[in-house]
């Protein structure tokens, strides 16, 4: 995948601010996690995933990207993503989706920023 984007061997070995894995790494595991959670992927054996009919289905519609704003149009992700089983309309997104980091990201810069004295929210 690094050849086909065209990654740099600088962009191939940055690690994420733990130092425990490559970024790319960690980015292709979140998005097979979140488009499996879509039904857009599915894995017959492990280490192998196919794209399900409906993955397929938005390979042919020709989306200039897939984020999490795409993928909350799928009843399937966006239960597993709000977490309350809740079916709000598509087009509402949480605050938070307009990041690019993932889950390990956010929490790393939030302890860090706590590290740093900063405040998130008062009582």
């Amino acid at each position: 995948m690094a050849a086909r984007f065209g990654l740099t061997a600088e962009e191939r070995e940055q690690l994420l601010p733990s130092g425990k894995q490559h970024v790319l790494h960690n980015r292709i595991h979140w998005a097979k996690f979140y488009m499996s959670k879509a039904g857009l992927l599915a894995s017959p054996a492990r280490g192998r995933f196919v794209a399900t009919e409906a993955g397929l289905s938005l390979l042919t519609s020709g989306p200039d990207r897939i984020d999490v704003k795409l993928l909350l149009k799928h009843p399937e992700f966006r239960k597993f993503y709000k977490g309350n089983g809740s079916d709000d309309s598509a087009g509402e997104t949480p605050s938070d989706v307009a990041t690019e980091a993932t889950p390990e990201e956010q929490i790393e810069s939030a302890y860090q920023a706590v590290l740093n004295g900063q405040t998130f929210w008062t009582g």
